[in-house]
């Protein structure tokens, strides 16, 4: 039977008009979407700051803007998860991925 797959990388999530799949979400999406959204978010930073163009309103303050997205969804479900319904398993996340996610916000 094959991995069941991160509901996290199948589309973004986080839209008025569609929801996360919280019923399909389970605590071992996380560590993987975290670690892909930093990386994503890396990327996009990197791909603003040597944007070969002028800096302009629309690809610096709106490409800020749209960055991080999948982090910042990732971010929004966990910490409802961490509020709502956390175990030991979430606890354990949340001890691991505390530090990572404060590093990377501070070298952003």
């Amino acid at each position: 039977m094959p991995a069941p797959t991160n509901p996290f990388f199948e589309k973004t999530f986080g839209t008025l008009d569609e929801a996360p799949p919280f019923d399909r979400i389970v605590p071992a999406h996380f560590a993987p979407a975290f670690d892909e959204g930093m990386r994503r978010h890396n990327e996009e930073l990197a791909a603003i700051a040597n944007h070969p163009e002028p800096p302009t309103f629309a690809n610096t303050v709106e490409a800020l803007d749209r960055a991080g997205a999948l982090l910042g969804l990732v971010e929004r479900v966990f910490s409802h998860r961490t509020s709502a319904h956390t175990d030991k398993e979430v606890q354990a996340i949340d001890e691991a991925y505390a530090p990572k996610l404060s590093q990377h916000r501070d070298a952003v």
